[in-house]
């Protein structure tokens, strides 16, 4: 099953880059848009849309212990420069950070990118593309065998937050990663929005593919740079979505205590406060805070640096039109 392929990995965004990143939304959109378009134009004539979803997740999302699309986005030369933040474990929050049985995720980070002015780790992409297949897999034998579609996500959201508990998260390194879980769910509404319909917040985002007699066609009504725009939100920020941590606390909270200047200093282009809430996934459970462990938001561990920064606007009713 391919949500056995992935092996957790951690990013750290309570150190931000030291200038603001190029937004690379539109530019992920547009090259899984023509993604998208090759897998569609190499499927034979009647090809289902299992056949099209699984060409797209051979093209991005297979790798141990990285997906293609993260190896792409920490070795190519096509991303805009100014794009990605790479980070030495030695100089990241986890510096000295204690895990059991294994920290071997923490030895390497994943790499900083804004999407659409969301800051996030590249695993977390990974997540999308690879764990949301995995939880679309799920999520239809739930429905073959009489779920209705509302306790077949809730049977994926339980799935995923157990293996976040155990040996994808807590188990490896200590670390229960509610921007992990949110990538999964991100992925799972993805997936699914290949051939129906998704409600995102207040909005029905329609479909991505079209089919036109015996074939799919990419919807003629989408927007190419806007394609992932609706499955990018704060939610998969390490920083503005703590994970919950188990071990190396005082060490964690001291680290990122330390870097309440530098934050200071990158706020006007650096979010410190989610713009919608957290704990839910535009209204949905997706596992937040179901392991064990202390999280670190910054309203806690540095209250004056929050409180200097103007509160962000309630979540709005539905997404932008331009979706």
């Amino acid at each position: 099953m391919t949500s056995s392929l992935a092996l957790a990995s951690e990013t750290d965004q309570y150190t931000p880059p030291p200038a603001p990143l190029v937004d690379i939304g539109p530019f992920i959109s547009q090259t899984f848009y023509q993604s998208l378009q090759t897998v569609i134009q190499n499927a034979p004539p009647g090809a289902n849309i299992q056949t099209i979803r699984h060409g797209f997740f051979n093209s991005w999302a297979r790798g141990i212990p990285y997906t293609k699309l993260e190896l792409w986005m920490a070795r190519s030369k096509s991303l805009p420069k100014g794009a990605v933040f790479k980070m030495p474990q030695k100089n990241s929050i986890y510096k000295g950070f204690i895990g059991h049985p294994t920290p071997g995720s923490l030895f390497v980070l994943a790499p900083t990118i804004n999407m659409y002015g969301v800051y996030f780790g590249t695993d977390k992409l990974g997540h999308l593309v690879q764990q949301g297949y995995g939880s679309l897999m799920t999520y239809q034998k739930g429905l073959a065998h009489g779920l209705t579609p509302a306790q077949a996500q809730e049977n994926v959201v339980q799935r995923n937050v157990e293996q976040e508990r155990t040996y994808f998260g807590t188990w490896l390194d200590g670390v229960y990663s509610n921007g992990d879980l949110a990538g999964d769910f991100a992925g799972l509404k993805f997936y699914r929005n290949f051939e129906e319909p998704v409600q995102i917040g207040g909005k029905i985002v329609p479909p991505i593919l079209v089919q036109v007699e015996d074939r799919w066609k990419i919807n003629p009504s989408l927007n190419p740079a806007d394609m992932m725009r609706p499955f990018i939100s704060d939610h998969l920020n390490e920083m503005l979505n703590p994970s919950l941590y188990i071990y190396s606390q005082t060490r964690l909270r001291k680290a990122i205590q330390d870097r309440q200047e530098v934050l200071e200093r990158a706020k006007s282009y650096y979010p410190l406060q989610p713009s919608e809430d957290v704990s839910l996934w535009r209204g949905e459970n997706y596992g937040h805070n179901q392991g064990k462990g202390h999280a670190f938001p910054l309203a806690e561990v540095c209250p004056s640096l929050v409180n200097s920064v103007n509160p962000p606007e309630n979540l709005p009713e539905s997404l932008p039109e331009s979706l």
